[in-house]
């Protein structure tokens, strides 16, 4: 096996990649378009629909009822009419395919420049987006849903499937790093600076508002009135130095959770849609800074306004910023000008198979629809040389011959539990590295007297017995298959298998099915079959039985308490200035100096009471925090920080706190946002209705659950003797030396594939 087939098998999650197998179309793979003879990839297509219908979903003049979902919203696309004649859904879809094809374009300019990115980079880059797909899994199941795949998980997050999202995440990094090193070429003058401040002055001119709240939810109009001539007469007695502004914020409705009013009521505005219209065009329109009071209103309620600070070009924080954004106009400028020509013209327009994307995205079915996901440049031709089932026998369960590829599948999960979950590995290892690392833990105490290669085949060994027992109990219910279940489910896996070969073995360099399946599965089509059946089979009886398992209140307190650094959610606001440059060359010591200047003049604002959200946007770094404005919910055991910003995160007990860490990346300040236990909510989180106490006692039920079910199995297995016999150690060792064996790519190896 050469080194491209066998590089990630280690670090791979396989019961995800078992759903991912699952429900692959029959039909030749098909793609959007093409732009000249790269295909447009389906997550780049969605990508440009999703960001088209949000910008539709905002426009308060729509016509269309965005209260509709999945079929029906479809529907209403094909059945309404844009003032120009089209129906929304071509619309919608010509939108998409221009934006695409830019993209393209950028890509096509980069390869041509020789600035795209290399293959280690993508494969990097491809692995850094699963595993950010596996962390928010991780995270989303903790609170009460069941993401069973990846590709699930991605179809509700992004509308794509998985293998979609991180092909596009990829994509879109290499295009914003060509994007940068086009913007680096520019010719920066005083002159061309003004000239794109005055054009997009409501952009970059910071225009800093205080403002007091009186909310009118829920009021008669009567009320309202009342109330209205009540604020109106806050602002005359303002006027009159009767009050002050401070009086006036003290009596905000604009509270978090613990009562106090946010941000003191300051917030720094710039047109970027992020307020609600009223109150963000009244900020944008001040030219100065006034001890004048002024009533806006919005659905909220009345706002008293004040204007108190304004930031033009001549700040430098401003200038620095408008430097930025000036040189990416002028690359996209760049890039657009280049897309006008006509041999980038989207050719090969798969209407009928863009349709049926959309409707997936919209009606949320990944379950039997991934198949056709456009991801590989080109198909390759499926090899069908599928070896015999390995037969060698392992261990044996009553008269039942377990057969080596079984326990390769529970060595995984054991590797996985035991040292790869909380293994770190150093970033500076190749990959071969990692494998020599990984070997050298192995020998190292796992407990007295036993290392972790011991531990790991005895707990391989352990997880074979359960699932030998739950397939027992599962026949025993008569859950089990005909022999006519266990074909069909087998030709599904077959035209899977051929599916995804098709897409992905020229990106990989494999063209054989048995390659394919080891790549993915760590084992040959055949030995993977029965395996699956037996999977299938086994998550089928298991679902059944924990529907029938509950957890009481005293249960689910005691639990939470046993593992509150598993649960408490701690909301943090993160904002990072980055000492890192973009070929990863870390800065000197006099460039972070002048960085962490930056950072405590940051802090110096945070202390001034300016809205944390805005500092995250106009300063932090992080790629996420347009979408994420520096928000992150933490459960400690599941926090990639390391152990002093994690233990400081986490012994926090009041909101406001913060502090600065030093990282590889730069220096990051952290804000204690939130704070969610099984009982107490304050502050806040991203979502309340991802994050909040109903949702971590539903999660901590789920986990008693699960572990009642584990119990019950185990407790079987006791009370009833069971075991493995004639276990085969020799065979195990072999097992875990073949898993861990780095074979060298080199021209002779790859030409004997």
């Amino acid at each position: 096996m050469s080194r491209k087939v066998k590089v990630t098998l280690i670090f791979l999650a396989i019961c995800l990649i078992i759903v991912a197998l699952v429900g692959c179309g029959k039909e030749d793979p098909k793609y959007v378009a093409k732009v000249k003879n790269e295909i447009i990839p389906d997550g780049l297509f969605m990508a440009m629909f999703n960001e088209t219908l949000d910008k539709e979903y905002k426009n308060e003049d729509s016509p269309l009822d965005f209260k509709l979902e999945g079929e029906k919203f479809f529907k209403q696309l094909e059945e309404t009419k844009t003032k120009s004649g089209e129906t929304y859904l071509d619309y919608f879809i010509n939108e998409s395919l221009e934006k695409a094809k830019q993209v393209m374009v950028a890509k096509l300019m980069a390869v041509s420049a020789g600035k795209w990115l290399s293959k280690e980079d993508q494969e990097k880059y491809r692995a850094e987006a699963k595993s950010e797909l596996e962390y928010a899994m991780s995270y989303y199941n903790y609170y009460g849903y069941s993401f069973s795949s990846l590709n699930e998980l991605a179809g509700m997050m992004y509308g794509m499937t998985s293998d979609n999202y991180m092909e596009y995440y990829v994509l879109n990094i290499g295009v914003s790093e060509y994007e940068s090193v086009l913007s680096k070429t520019v010719e920066v003058t005083e002159e061309a600076l003004q000239a794109f401040y005055n054009e997009n002055v409501d952009l970059y001119r910071i225009v800093t508002v205080r403002h007091s709240l009186f909310k009118t939810e829920g009021l008669s109009d009567t009320e309202k009135t009342t109330l209205r001539e009540t604020v109106e007469g806050y602002i005359e007695m303002f006027n009159n130095g009767e009050m002050t502004m401070d009086e006036i914020v003290a009596k905000s409705g604009d509270t978090s959770s613990d009562g106090k009013v946010n941000n003191d009521g300051y917030y720094d505005v710039v047109a970027n849609g992020k307020y609600v219209a009223a109150f963000e065009n009244w900020a944008v329109k001040q030219e100065e800074v006034s001890d004048k009071l002024e009533i806006i209103d919005t659905e909220f309620g009345y706002h008293i306004m004040q204007c108190t600070g304004i930031k033009a070009l001549e700040d430098k924080d401003v200038k620095a910023s408008v430097e930025v954004g000036y040189t990416a106009a002028c690359a996209a400028d760049i890039i657009v000008e280049e897309s006008k020509k006509s041999e980038y013209a989207p050719k090969e327009i798969d209407k009928k198979y863009i349709n049926k994307i959309i409707l997936r995205s919209l009606t949320g079915d990944f379950a039997e629809d991934d198949s056709e996901a456009t991801t590989a440049p080109s198909a390759t031709p499926v090899e069908y040389d599928d070896a015999e089932p390995d037969k060698t026998v392992i261990a044996k369960f009553g008269d039942t011959e377990i057969y080596s590829p079984y326990y390769t599948e529970f060595y995984t999960q054991a590797m996985q539990e035991l040292l790869l979950k909380d293994l770190k590995l150093p970033e500076d290892l190749d990959t071969k590295g990692r494998y020599e690392y990984v070997k050298e833990q192995l020998q190292k105490e796992y407990s007295e007297g036993v290392t972790y290669s011991q531990a790991i085949k005895e707990k391989a060994f352990e997880l074979l017995l359960q699932f030998m027992v739950t397939k027992q109990q599962a026949i025993a219910a008569d859950y089990g298959y005909t022999e006519e279940e266990i074909s069909k489910l087998e030709a599904e896996l077959d035209t899977n298998i051929d599916q995804m070969l098709q897409y992905y073995g020229s990106y990989y360099g494999i063209s054989t099915r048995d390659e394919f399946m080891k790549m993915y599965v760590g084992m040959n089509v055949a030995d993977y079959k029965p395996l699956y059946v037996d999977q299938t089979l086994v998550n089928e009886y298991s679902k059944a039985m924990l529907e029938k398992i509950t957890a009481s209140d005293d249960e689910i307190t005691e639990y939470y308490e046993q593992h509150v650094d598993a649960l408490r959610v701690v909301t943090i606001r993160r904002i990072l200035r980055s000492t890192v440059d973009s070929k990863g060359n870390s800065y000197t010591d006099e460039q972070k100096a002048d960085v962490y200047k930056v950072i405590e003049a940051i802090l110096k604002k945070i202390d001034s009471g300016d809205s944390l959200s805005a500092l995250a946007k106009a300063w932090s770094e992080d790629k996420n925090v347009d979408t994420d404005e520096g928000l992150l919910d933490l459960i400690k055991e599941s926090s990639d920080y390391d152990d002093d910003m994690k233990n400081w995160i986490f012994s926090q007990t009041e909101i406001g706190a913060k502090n600065v860490f030093e990282t590889e990346n730069g220096y990051e300040i952290i804000v204690i946002e939130g704070i969610t236990t099984l009982t107490e909510q304050k502050g806040t989180v991203t979502d309340t209705e991802d994050i909040s106490c109903k949702v971590v006692k539903e999660q901590i039920s789920q986990l008693i659950i699960n572990d009642k079910y584990n119990q019950s199995v185990k407790d079987y297995i006791a009370e009833n003797n069971l075991s493995l016999t004639d276990i085969n150690w020799d065979l195990a060792q072999k097992a875990e030396e073949a898993f861990l064996t780095y074979e060298e790519e080199t021209e002779d190896s790859d030409s004997k594939k």
